[in-house]
């Protein structure tokens, strides 16, 4: 991604990304992770490879929607609930929502 933490409020993004960069956490957009070592990570950007030393590396790459297991289940059971982030990538808490409102209906 080009930015770190879109899908957040500007006033909490503002204060989140304050906060690694107190911590002296390095963040890089447009990177795609080569290999991970016990010394750090080597990256690809650009079209440049570069390895970055580090204690910890933290992929925070977005989400996607995974139905592998919906297509496989439909037509073959009688009610099917897609839920969480086989129908929507979403944040723990709206999944979480998603799955009370379907037990509730059920």
């Amino acid at each position: 991604s080009k930015r770190i933490g879109v899908d957040i409020g500007p006033s909490y993004r503002f204060l989140v990304l304050n906060k690694f960069k107190k911590s002296g956490v390095r963040l890089e957009t447009k990177a795609k992770v080569k290999e991970i070592t016990d010394k750090g990570v080597e990256i690809e950007q650009d079209g440049k490879t570069n390895f970055i030393e580090a204690d910890t590396v933290v992929l925070a790459m977005g989400m996607k929607e995974n139905r592998e297991l919906v297509q496989q289940l439909e037509g073959k059971v009688s009610v099917l609930h897609p839920i969480g982030d086989c129908a929507d990538p979403q944040k723990i808490a709206e999944a979480t929502k998603a799955g009370y409102r379907v037990a509730r209906d059920i």
